[in-house]
């Protein structure tokens, strides 16, 4: 995905297009395979999307004035339209195991690479461990374990005693 994009020239935003329709564009070409393999669904989400401004009384309203919201409004707005993504999902295939979202919470990856180019360049001259030590110090996660978190979907197996 991408944060902090700059809008494209047709003054469309980044954000919604790569985070959000992406997604659901490969989501409903993949509904064929998905319905005959009763395959599992899972969007991936950020905890930025409590910032979003989206209201889903007048969404299309939201998302047409979204071409004059900030960087990071427009990232969380395109977050809260995946787990609308997934909930829309779940209403119209309960077939399908649809998670809401999965939130790996922050990450050293290359998200960064518009707000803060310096750094995504230098991640892309670091090894592995040295990735793993500046996100130990930055209080991240490494992309390895914003990915392996535990994900609950319906029908699968409760969560573990904690």
């Amino acid at each position: 995905g991408v944060d902090g994009a700059p809008r494209a020239s047709d003054g469309v935003d980044p954000h919604f297009r790569i985070n959000y329709l992406s997604h659901a564009l490969l989501a409903r070409r993949l509904l064929p395979q998905l319905r005959k393999s009763r395959g599992r669904v899972v969007t991936v989400s950020s905890e930025a999307l409590l910032d979003s401004d989206l209201s889903l009384s007048r969404l299309d309203e939201g998302l047409v004035a979204q071409r004059g919201a900030s960087p990071h409004v427009a990232y969380a707005n395109s977050k809260a339209c995946c787990v609308l993504l997934a909930d829309g999902l779940k209403a119209r295939e309960p077939a399908l195991s649809v998670a809401a979202c999965a939130l790996p919470g922050r990450c050293a990856t290359q998200i960064v690479r518009y707000e803060l180019p310096q750094r995504a360049a230098q991640r892309l001259t670091m090894s592995d461990e040295q990735i793993e030590k500046q996100a130990q110090t930055l209080g991240l996660r490494t992309a390895a374990q914003g990915s392996a978190l535990p994900v609950w979907l319906p029908g699968s197996s409760p969560a573990p005693p904690t």
